[in-house]
């Protein structure tokens, strides 16, 4: 039984050791094959029942995985093992200890350079999805390795407008239209609205010029598609096209519309202008040109809106011809022109004269001297060196008489001017005339105005019966009364209100003697024969007035004596 046990024991170690025996040669066996099968990732030249690795080469992409623009970096591992037994290396294509290698990398990476063992790093930035191969060639031929750098792209393209915009023109609009990506552009589209936007249809070249050449208000819309179907939209700015011309609809000239005469030196240019292009109008120039020299411009005036009408007044001198253009002009920079010019010929024009003169009759004096109750007539003998008709106002006004019937006459220019004066005074008449074109004068003239009356004197006998000096018939040394001062229809009156008063009295006889002077009002007197009497009185203003009558003188009485009876 003994025996039976350590014949069991016996083979049930020879089982184990079996079995251990077993699990190393398997163990062996995957270990080669796991050597064998991650070899050839890492190693070349290496020999297959030795396993010893004559040369490695490696290549390797960190990171493998990119967004487009962004770098990956390659590594590529080159190793020739010094300590490999050359019998084993010999076979496969490198010898153990070999020292360079010539290698290169595709793709334009590494060219053809002679490496020594190490590892030698590149930057690449593919911009797609690229697999790099290294090759190696030495002694014992050429070896290969490869590597895969996966880019991605999430990013849309961008577009950009130059220019970006463009205010109004009178020219076509050219943009250039850019689009950006870093994988690249495949395809980009466009649209014209004048609208906000619109949706881009038509296929252009990208980075090409695009041209707008309607009229309007325009914007570019744009549509980019990069490699990996990212897309964008953009619109520009207002691109702004005024090709039409600016429209003068009338022009001018002090009223005139084709060539005239004037003595006006004071010449008023007008205009209507308009425009229809869209950009509206932005200004109005006066153009002129003196006795055919050249022209130039004399006056700018700023407008704006789709229409406009105005005018501006240019001062000249006599004796020169004036030629008169409008220009106008819109924010596009399109400019309108006058159909013609109008030539303006200036006159010289001389100011009138004014003057006055009295009208010596009716019951006017030829002194300027007039009377209450009688209409006075001033003369207008104003005159005007370019002819009569060229005056073509005159204005009458009494100065200081606050209710004077003023008078203003345009259709009798020359008209005279007759007042009626009620109050005794002297005063100051005012004649202002004009002529055509502006010119004018002014004159004064003093006339005065008394009160009708004459210096009359009534006669008596006994100084007490006061009768008309034409009625009485005195006798021959007749004591007969004068007086001035009795109330009579022949009284006299003062020459004019207030203090006015008489000053002196001059009794006479016609052809003959003064017999009193001395301002005396009732005086006597005898007469031998039919005489005339006259009384002359003098105011204190200096104005005189006489009156006369005649006495027819009879027999002297007789002389008798009273006696009782």
């Amino acid at each position: 039984m003994g025996i039976n046990i350590r014949k069991k024991l016996l083979s049930y170690k020879k089982s184990v050791v079996l079995i251990g025996l077993i699990v190393l040669i398997i163990g062996s066996v995957l270990l080669t094959v796991n050597i064998f099968a991650e070899t050839p990732a890492d190693c070349i030249g290496t020999n297959v029942s030795t396993q010893h690795c004559c040369t490695c080469l490696a290549i390797t992409a960190s990171p493998g995985t990119i967004s487009v623009g962004e770098s990956s970096t390659l590594t590529l591992f080159l190793d020739n093992n010094p300590d490999a037994p050359s019998e084993d290396c010999s076979a496969n294509g490198f010898s153990s200890g070999d020292g360079t290698a010539v290698c290169s990398i595709n793709n334009g990476v590494l060219s053809d350079t002679t490496f020594n063992d190490g590892s030698y790093s590149f930057s690449v930035s593919p911009s797609n999805t690229t697999t790099y191969t290294a090759t190696c060639s030495g002694i014992g031929g050429t070896k290969t390795d490869n590597v895969t750098v996966t880019v991605v792209d999430t990013t849309n393209p961008t577009i950009s407008f130059n220019p970006t915009s463009r205010s109004w023109d009178d020219t076509n609009a050219n943009i250039t239209v850019t689009a950006s990506d870093a994988s690249g552009i495949s395809v980009t589209y466009y649209c014209w609205t004048t609208g906000s936007s619109c949706i881009p249809g038509t296929s252009f070249a990208n980075g090409s010029t695009l041209t707008q050449s309607s009229n309007g208000s325009w914007n570019l819309c744009v549509k980019a598609r990069d490699n990996y179907n990212n897309e964008t939209t953009k619109c520009s700015g207002r691109y702004q096209i005024d090709k039409i011309d600016p429209v003068v609809d009338s022009f001018s000239v002090d009223g005139y519309t084709s060539n005239f005469s004037t003595y006006d030196t004071s010449l008023t240019i007008a205009w209507s202008v308009s425009d229809s292009g869209g950009s509206s109008l932005s200004k109005v120039e006066v153009w002129r040109r003196t006795d055919g020299g050249s022209w130039s411009k004399i006056n700018t005036k700023a407008i704006s809106g789709g229409s406009d009408s105005g005018s501006w007044t240019n001062t000249v001198t006599c004796g020169h011809n004036y030629e008169y253009g409008i220009h106008v002009f819109d924010n596009a920079g399109n400019m309108g022109v006058e159909s013609s010019t109008i030539t303006a010929t200036v006159n010289c024009n001389l100011a009138p004269t004014a003057a006055i003169s009295c009208d010596p009759s009716g019951c006017n004096s030829s002194d300027c001297i007039g009377y209450t109750g009688c209409p006075f007539t001033l003369n207008n003998d104003s005159t005007d060196p370019d002819g009569q008709s060229d005056i073509v106002k005159s204005e009458w006004d009494i100065l200081g008489w606050g209710d004077s019937p003023d008078l203003t006459c345009t259709a009798d220019p020359l008209c005279n001017y007759t007042v009626q004066a009620v109050t005794p005074d002297t005063y100051t008449i005012q004649l202002y005339v004009e002529d055509s074109v502006g010119n004018s004068d002014t004159a004064t003239k003093e006339f005065t105005i008394r009160r009708e009356a004459s210096a009359g004197f009534v006669c008596s006998f006994n100084n007490e019966d006061w009768i008309s000096c034409d009625d009485i018939s005195p006798s021959q040394g007749q004591i007969i009364y004068l007086s001035d001062s009795q109330p009579s229809p022949l009284e006299h009156s003062s020459p004019s209100e207030g203090a006015s008063s008489i000053v002196s009295r001059k009794w006479e006889i016609v052809g003959g003697a003064v017999f009193s002077q001395d301002n005396e009002s009732n005086p006597q007197i005898s007469l031998d024969e039919n005489s005339t009497i006259k009384l002359t009185i003098t105011d204190n203003q200096g104005r005189s007035d006489s009156q006369t009558h005649q006495i027819g003188v009879g027999l002297p009485l007789p002389e008798w004596q009273e006696t009782a009876p």
